[in-house]
């Protein structure tokens, strides 16, 4: 692997930057941000059944009610011999009139009481969130558009933010898009890195601004949510990834720092519809890769094909003299997906890791070294269900699922196609005793964790840079 890496400089401008997996070449990626759907009215029918029940209840009872004090269509005529026995039933009748309206009075009192309960609860549970977003096909819309027509369709739903805190003010820009009407914000989970408490001022297109709260964030990813107290925004319309193909033209959409309050359109087209990107903090992530220059301030943007849906979330370029215009978008699939669940749950649902770090031993380091390819491990958390079990450092897992790992991407195509607690097999090699056995173990939870603290997070330089540009992790 050594021989692969290529020495590229950093934009000066980043504190973040990310790489493209091993697979291709190690080459250091940036995120562009430091120079810096309406959710349904998913609780309306059960609203609306409990008033129904509680009107249903309550003339109900009235009726009854009413029925109790209708007069009685008896002998019109009162004889002698039943005046006493007549006023006992009008004294009765007067007390059964009385007991019925006590009754109707508590069982209004329980209706409204029950209605409001039951309100106030579909009020708090509107809280669980429901995905509003579905994806568009290209059949949905009747013709491709110009570069100003998707400029103008799009330029609404994206917003500017500025990262700042209150002992330093703005220390940042980037991007982002609105994902429901109601104020949800898409945006990077590197744009706040390193800033001490960070809050978010949102800006739209027609220049009205919002102070908005974080939601959560996902490293991995490289996602985060944001939320403003609006309503009646323009959300924006995800295109299917499964439709992304290499050659169609995109433009991406952000504001880009220092270039004023506007938003900036750029154009390209697609280079690869999922290529895998390892960021500084040794994620591997699909990706699409466009030609599409991401400038400063643009992370966290929309990119958008020509039927104007958005299809990614920009979010890193490579730099270096030797690249131009290399840039990286979060695909349409991913974002929604991690978004849902962030907004929902505060993390990520129903992803896995295995919990190891590892060293790729490629065809040739296997030539040169007489040992099998496959994952060297590094390091096994302690949480890993593949702790306490007879692999350890310096074995290698040469097989997951009986699939020979030849290159990283398998490994991780396999993990990532797999729930946690799922039972998968590891064909290991002991180079110590030149054995290999097949163990058993499932992948662990991994709901993430974001850049978002309110501590002071320590400039650290591209580990990618000290030689290790070989050493992946799956945590």
């Amino acid at each position: 692997m050594q021989n692969e890496n290529n020495n590229i400089g950093f934009d000066s401008e980043s504190k973040l930057q990310s790489v493209p997996d091993e697979t291709n070449t190690n080459n250091s990626v940036m995120p562009e941000t430091e120079d810096s759907a309406e959710i349904p009215e998913n609780n309306k029918g059960a609203n609306e059944q409990h008033e129904t029940d509680r009107e249903s209840v309550s003339s109900a009872d009235y009726k009854d009610t009413e029925s109790e004090k209708e007069p009685s269509e008896g002998e019109p005529t009162v004889r002698f011999d039943t005046v006493e026995k007549t006023a006992l039933q009008n004294t009765n009748t007067g007390i059964k009139v009385f007991f019925a309206l006590i009754s109707v009075i508590v069982m209004l009192i329980i209706a409204v009481s029950v209605g409001y309960i039951f309100g106030k609860k579909t009020e708090d549970t509107s809280q669980n969130y429901l995905p509003p977003n579905t994806f568009e096909t290209k059949g949905d819309s009747t013709e491709l558009s110009s570069y100003s027509e998707v400029f103008d369709k799009t330029k609404s739903s994206v917003v500017c933010i500025t990262v700042y805190n209150d002992s330093q003010g703005a220390k940042g820009y980037a991007s982002g898009v609105i994902y429901t009407s109601d104020g949800y914000i898409i945006t990077n989970d590197h744009i706040y890195s390193g800033i001490v408490s960070p809050k978010f001022l949102v800006r739209l297109s027609d220049g009205t601004e919002y102070k908005a709260k974080f939601i959560a964030g996902d490293t991995r990813s490289d996602l985060a949510v944001l939320k403003i107290d609006a309503k009646g925004l323009t959300a924006v319309s995800f295109g299917s990834y499964d439709e992304v193909v290499v050659g169609e033209e995109v433009v991406a959409i952000g504001y880009q720092s220092g270039a004023g309050e506007d938003a900036i359109l750029t154009v390209g087209t697609v280079s690869s519809t999922c290529i895998r990107v390892t960021t500084t903090s040794l994620y591997s992530t699909k990706m699409l890769q466009t030609d599409t220059p991401i400038n400063p301030g643009s992370s966290g943007g929309a990119l958008v094909n020509m039927y104007s849906q958005v299809i990614g979330i920009t979010s890193a370029k490579l730099v270096g003299s030797v690249y131009d215009s290399v840039g990286y978008a979060i695909p349409s699939s991913t974002v929604v997906k991690i978004v849902d669940s962030l907004i929902k749950n505060g993390y990520v649902e129903g992803r896995g890791k295995l919990g190891i770090t590892y060293t790729v031993i490629d065809a040739i380091s296997a030539e040169s070294l007489n040992l099998p390819r496959g994952l060297l491990v590094s390091d096994i958390t302690e949480d890993s269900d593949l702790s306490g079990k007879n692999i350890s450092k310096n074995d290698i897992i040469t097989h997951i699922n009986d699939i020979e790992i030849t290159r990283s991407n398998i490994a991780l195509d396999i993990i990532e196609s797999t729930l946690p607690g799922q039972s998968m097999s590891f064909t290991v090699y002991h180079p110590s005793t030149k054995t290999t056995e097949t163990i058993y173990a499932s992948l662990i939870p991994d709901q993430g964790s974001s850049s978002y603290s309110n501590e002071i997070v320590p400039e650290t330089d591209n580990p990618l840079n000290s030689g290790d540009s070989d050493f992946y992790s799956d945590h």
